[in-house]
């Protein structure tokens, strides 16, 4: 069991952990070193360099964990220092070595991050790492804190940390509850990566540390001890797979710790975990048998869903190939299991509305009888009966109807607080389901009071919603409707005015502090200021949310004072930012990359699934022209954690499946990047973009018909997009259907007018293309036509130009325009060294090949040979 303990000041610093002991079985039980056992929870002196320790707080495999004080950023840690009685060079030294160094590779928001490894000056290697405050599930599920629904969010959070943990080919070895800190705030926490092990990592397993030293201390004599262990199990013996409680090393896999999943959810489901015994020998004695008969018993005696059943089943076979093959596969079968689960709560509501209506319905006809009764009863009995028994009958209405709107009032209560505190998380999901079931109960009646409450609600919905339709248009790069910072500023600009928020009107400052939606709407000011610097805006945001910090921001920000801007980032105080101004400091152009991607990290820390933050954080990880190409591998591999963060928080958001999608097309992964696309079009069967990406890799792998049908679907889903129109063009072109082609070029020009782009765009198709649709002279007349309409001010459409003339054969033409498009400062700065390129092919009069038109076709394979 792991110690967490209250602090000295518990109403101030929640119960707070970096990991746990956890029970290793019956070997080298710990001994506490005099000098480290205290009487309360004083002040400790000393500390590793840099750091000041308060108070041991937990004890986490073989370290002792203090909360500290980060002198140099001011802030709290967590601190965790090899136990005294380790020798600081021995084995269990270099296992921690390898415990820091395998969690700092793992950067995801449900594994702690590593802040530094170093040195203490006694010699002991510790560990500063994010301070996790909250409680072990295992400490929530003994206090019965959690509702069965709260714990398999948690597992399904557990599930997706674990699984990026295997992505990265690393195997914790030790899950179970006491290995689990839920925060304050619902975050959930992986701990204790201690016993963690790379799969494919060459050389000896981690049993064997990485490093090696001559020192001797006598120390190491407990070394051996804790050596001798490590050759034959680590773990916990109650949540331990049969291969690892026998000390099958080689055997251990994801699939090991996909046991130790099914353990925690056993935990969950029935209390107790697979094994129990009354020792912790005994207890390994039954993992290495595999024997689950009691295990099993107790999952088919306790009330869980049976879906949940088999999962655990399945996951806690003894034969290791019939478990699922990793974490990410019993994450996905939780994401389904809950969004089934949420679908027949809904179903369930409808029938007890219903069934309420038949009970009413019932009601009103035994009142009819009754009153045919006393009709009759009046008859025989005359009317002085007949009035009192009308007056106890009006009585009797007369309370029932004020209990009745009483338990309304008390339900509508219920409800209005959930649906505004969904609004002001940002969950649009909850905050509908909220309003929809209000709205129901609306019809039984409420006073004026309650209607302008709930029509509150439904405004600020609309305007969450907005918002956020902007962000995915203006991060998703939707091909039927490209953003660009004017369009997505006159967007907000109209957006917030009809929600009655203009910069420089007096209402302003008071319709967005009552916002239910407030810091959605601070973050889009934010935005608009960055995009269309003004006076009032800069005012209104100044009254609005008064910080020192961000007002200097704002300042720089409003006169472009980029050497500000960047000085003011670089602070600790960029790190302590609400979410709402991360989200900004995210975008800005003047930070590098690497310092926006530390403010994005930090500020989804706390909240992980803020749909805004995961937008910005993707742009953060796609390499920049400056950037090292070196670096791409890793950008790409950190952009798809955050891609496969932001699924697993919004499992029916279609950009985010499509984003996903997208990575793993990146880093060659085109099969899954296919399903990934399909997911999106199951969200959004109208999800143009999904079928064009899946055209590309069609058509990047040589299946062209393929790429056809799916290009003619996006096109038919966005007929105003000219790229894949331009593509299937390039496509059919190809397949010798030249009037084919010729008639999508002609449908999209019908299609868009006015649209100068469009011209260019398809004038340089037919200039610089495929074989099948050159034709020079249309591509003339499609360029001039979108130099006029651009008053021949645009030098990408006299580059266009120039490539056209260069097809018909006019090469001093196209030796004028280029030349026109390299006079251009920008153009030149941008495109320069490819522009000149060209301009040498025109004066050895040879015509330009955009090598990106090209089709890339695969061979068929070879035949068979009969031998």
């Amino acid at each position: 069991m792991p110690e967490t303990t209250q602090d000295f000041a518990p109403e101030r610093f929640p119960t707070a952990s970096l990991g746990s002991a956890g029970e290793t079985g019956s070997f080298c039980p710990p001994t506490l070193d005099p000098a480290e056992v205290r009487s309360g929870f004083g002040k400790v002196q000393a500390g590793p360099p840099g750091y000041e320790l308060e108070c041991e707080v937990g004890r986490g495999g073989m370290g002792i964990i203090y909360r500290a004080r980060d002198t140099n950023l001011n802030r709290d840690v967590a601190i965790k220092l090899l136990h005294s009685r380790y020798a600081p060079t021995g084995f269990a030294a270099r296992r921690f070595l390898d415990e820091a160094r395998i969690t700092g590779q793992l950067q995801h928001p449900g594994i702690p991050p590593v802040h530094q490894l170093g040195t203490a000056s006694d010699g002991r290697p510790f560990i500063a790492m994010k301070l996790i405050k909250g409680e072990t599930l295992d400490e929530l599920l003994a206090a019965g804190c959690l509702s069965r629904g709260e714990q398999i969010a948690v597992f399904e959070q557990v599930c997706q940390a674990v699984a990026y943990a295997h992505s990265r080919g690393v195997i914790h070895r030790d899950l179970k509850p006491q290995n689990v800190m839920v925060g304050a705030f619902a975050e959930v926490q992986v701990m204790d990566w201690g016993l963690a092990k790379f799969r494919a990592a060459p050389g000896p397993d981690a049993g064997e540390p990485s490093t090696a030293s001559n020192f001797h201390d006598p120390r190491e004599e407990e070394d051996e001890c804790l050596r001798t262990q490590a050759g034959s199990f680590l773990g916990t013996p109650a949540y331990m797979p049969p291969e690892q409680a026998i000390g099958a090393i080689d055997q251990i896999d994801e699939r090991s710790d996909v046991f130790g999943l099914g353990a925690v959810l056993c935990a969950l489901l029935t209390g107790s975990p697979p094994f129990v015994a009354p020792n912790s020998e005994s207890t390994r004695q039954l993992a290495a048998q595999g024997k689950l008969d009691a295990a099993f018993a107790r999952l088919d005696a306790c009330a869980a869903e049976p879906e949940l059943i088999a999962l655990c089943k399945q996951c806690l076979a003894s034969d290791k190939d019939a478990r699922p093959a990793d974490a990410g596969a019993v994450a996905k079968a939780v994401a389904s299991f809950r969004a089934d689960a949420e679908q027949r709560a809904r179903q369930a509501e409808l029938d007890r509305a219903a069934a309420e209506v038949k009970v009413a319905e019932q009601r009103r006809r035994r009142k009819w009888q009754l009153a045919l009764a006393a009709s009759l009863f009046v008859i025989l009995t005359g009317g002085g009966a007949f009035a009192w028994w009308e007056n106890d009958r009006t009585a009797r209405r007369q309370r029932d109807e004020q209990d009745r709107r009483g338990r309304n009032a008390e339900a509508l209560t219920a409800m209005f607080n959930g649906c505004e505190d969904a609004l002001s998380n940002g969950d649009t999901v909850r905050a509908g389901e909220a309003l929809i079931e209000i709205d129901r109960r609306l019809t039984e009646g409420a006073d004026d009071d309650i209607r302008q409450r709930a029509e509150r609600c439904r405004a600020d919905l609309a305007l969450l919603r907005e918002l956020n339709r902007i962000d995915s248009w203006q991060w998703a790069e939707r091909i039927n409707e490209p953003a660009d910072d004017i369009q997505v500023e006159a967007r907000l600009r109209k957006i917030l005015a009809e929600y009655g928020i203009s910069p420089g009107s007096a209402p302003a400052p008071a319709r967005l502090a009552e916002s239910l939606v407030r810091n959605r709407l601070l973050t889009s000011l934010d935005l608009w200021l960055t995009l269309n610097p003004s006076s009032e805006l800069r005012e209104l945001l100044r009254r609005a949310d008064p910080d020192p910090y961000r007002d200097a921001m704002r300042d720089a920000v409003k006169s472009y004072d980029a050497d500000r801007i960047i000085r003011l980032a670089d602070r600790p105080e960029a790190l302590a930012q609400p979410h709402y101004f991360a989200a900004v400091l995210g975008q800005l152009p003047w930070l590098s990359d690497e310092r926006r991607r530390i403010v994005l990290e930090t500020a989804l820390r706390t909240r992980p699934g803020d749909l805004t933050l995961l937008n910005v954080i993707d742009s953060a990880f796609q390499p920049s022209p400056e950037a090292p190409s070196a670096e791409e591998p890793r950008l790409k591999w950190e952009r798809l954690r955050w891609a496969q963060s932001a699924v697993a928080a919004h499992p029916r958001n279609a950009d985010f499946r499509h984003r996903l999608g997208t990575v793993l097309h990146l880093l060659g992964d085109d099969s899954k990047a296919i399903a990934e696309y399909r997911e999106a079009l199951g969200l959004d069967p109208k999800y143009a973009e999904a079928h064009a990406s899946i055209a590309e890799i069609l058509k990047e792998n040589g299946d062209l018909d393929g790429a056809i049908v799916s290009y003619r679907e996006a096109v038919r889903l966005a007929p105003a997009a000219y790229a894949p129109s331009a593509q299937l063009a390039s496509l059919l072109g190809l397949r010798g259907d030249q009037a084919g082609a010729i008639a999508v070029i002609q449908e999209a020009i019908r299609t868009n007018p006015n649209n100068a782009a469009v011209y260019n765009h398809f004038g340089w198709l037919l200039a610089t293309g495929s074989v099948g649709v050159l034709d020079g002279a249309e591509a003339v007349k499609l360029a001039i036509r979108a130099c006029e309409l651009s008053e021949w001010k645009r030098p990408d459409y006299l580059d266009t130009l120039a490539a056209a003339y260069a097809e018909v054969g006019g090469f001093g033409k196209a030796i004028e325009y280029q030349n026109k498009a390299l006079a251009d400062p920008y153009f030149e700065k941008r495109d320069g060294t490819a522009a000149r390129a060209r301009l040498a092919l025109y004066k050895q009069k040879k015509p330009y090949r955009d090598p990106a038109l090209a089709i890339r076709t695969i061979a068929p394979p070879p035949r068979a040979v009969n031998r």
